[in-house]
């Protein structure tokens, strides 16, 4: 089994989760669609998770539905294995390891392809199983109606004041040395210290989750084909 080897030209990926195009958290600076083509529905053999705002695969009986991606430019493999959180030479300290596997019809037959799939590489706790294998009809649909505990509150609360604070001097700094004009600095920093506060507090993370409990990793050791 290769785990984060090199990619080539005309490799395929099984996305199955946020990087699916038609996904709400779709990452558009991620050009994708430039750099090769979405080829349709795939299988990929596992079980499906939703791990916090965002789904992990492990090794399993079920058919994990995703969509077909042939690489036609391999330089932009980078960009999306650390949006995966793939930690380059530290597969312990990744968030995904991203390996080769048999891709399936719906009926969960073999087409004869391999292609990448990202595995989920951290434990999992009492993450709720997304038992259709489906995230975009499933698990996505659920999350958006999930509220975050007073906990994740605190703590996006924390992170977003002290990210604003962090653009309130950056701005500050930045404008004034541009401009020489003490209003228009602070009119600049205030509001772009409140947007960014705004963006951190009520946005997206994968950090609103703490993964502890039994290791996966005795799961996602099992080729999954």
């Amino acid at each position: 089994m290769t785990i984060n080897g090199d990619v080539k030209t005309g490799d395929l990926f099984v996305f199955y989760g946020l990087l699916q195009p038609v996904s709400e958290s779709y990452p558009h600076v991620i050009d994708l669609a430039g750099s090769g083509a979405f080829l349709g529905e795939a299988r990929i053999r596992g079980d499906l998770y939703d791990v916090g705002g965002y789904p992990g695969m492990v090794a399993g009986d079920g058919l994990v539905c995703g969509t077909l991606y042939r690489i036609d430019d391999p330089v932009i493999v980078p960009e999306i294995d650390a949006f995966e959180d793939i930690v380059p030479g530290e597969e312990a300290e990744s968030l995904y390891r991203r390996e080769q596997h048999s891709v399936l019809k719906a009926d969960g037959v073999q087409t004869g392809q391999t292609a990448w799939v990202y595995i989920f590489n951290k434990p999992l706790a009492e993450d709720p199983k997304i038992e259709s294998g489906d995230w975009l009809k499933d698990g996505e649909p659920h999350y958006r109606k999930r509220k975050r505990t007073l906990l994740q509150w605190a703590r996006r609360g924390v992170f977003a004041t002290l990210f604003a604070l962090f653009a309130y001097v950056l701005l500050s700094l930045v404008i004034g040395i541009i401009f020489d004009n003490p209003l228009l600095t602070l009119v600049v920093a205030v509001s772009g210290a409140l947007g960014f506060f705004l963006i951190a507090l009520f946005g997206n993370a994968r950090n609103d989750v703490d993964h502890s409990g039994p290791d996966a990793s005795d799961m996602i050791n099992v080729r999954m084909d």
